[in-house]
């Protein structure tokens, strides 16, 4: 994994890659520098992946007016539930960056007819006391159709995944580890999903 070769950033600033990203890059670095001792790991790959910077989700908030949404954590657990189902149709209705837009159609060059998984990797995500197993959303997508319905069906999914981040459940679990106030980016990973093609499926 060439990081810099897969990252998606605007050159506004360049940011973090989240929690998981860096766990993953991690594990990948540890698994190649002990292959010469255990050849069982050379069958061990990681899929083509990208990483969008967690600066993108601040940038969204921002430049689609939805900055209020900062201060949404701090409300009652009740009025967060019930606003939750609204921010995600928000948060979809949200544009993401020329720029990132161009990325995201350069990547689907690289990988037609090939479905994708798209991925959180929060700043918060993964440490070793806070690891948010299952909080944040995760979500496959077919890949499949013109260039145009393909970068939609993209598109849509990473603001949807953005949009975990107000999940209550989220916000219930930094409450319960005084998380509350710190900073919540969210990077996010694009992977290949790893297996054959049968029939139609």
């Amino acid at each position: 994994v060439k990081l810099l070769d897969s990252y998606i950033s605007s050159p506004r600033r360049i940011g973090r890659i989240g929690g998981k990203a860096s766990g993953l890059l991690v594990a990948y670095k540890i698994i190649e520098s002990k292959k010469h001792l255990y050849p069982e790991l050379e069958s061990i790959v990681i899929p083509k992946t990208w990483f969008i910077s967690a600066d993108e989700f601040r940038y969204i908030l921002d430049d689609n007016n939805l900055d209020e949404l900062y201060e949404h954590k701090y409300k009652e657990i009740m009025d967060i539930r019930m606003q939750y189902p609204r921010i995600v149709q928000r948060i979809k209705k949200a544009n993401l960056s020329p720029y990132i837009i161009n990325e995201l159609s350069n990547l689907l060059e690289e990988c037609k007819d090939c479905p994708l998984i798209i991925r959180s990797s929060s700043v918060l995500e993964d440490q070793i006391d806070t690891a948010f197993s299952g909080k944040y959303k995760s979500l496959f997508i077919a890949n499949i159709g013109t260039k145009e319905e393909r970068l939609h069906e993209l598109t849509d999914g990473i603001l949807e995944v953005y949009a975990s981040i107000f999940n209550p459940n989220v916000i219930e679990y930094r409450k319960e580890r005084d998380l509350l106030d710190c900073d919540e980016n969210m990077g996010i990973i694009i992977q290949e999903v790893v297996g054959n093609r049968v029939g139609k499926y």
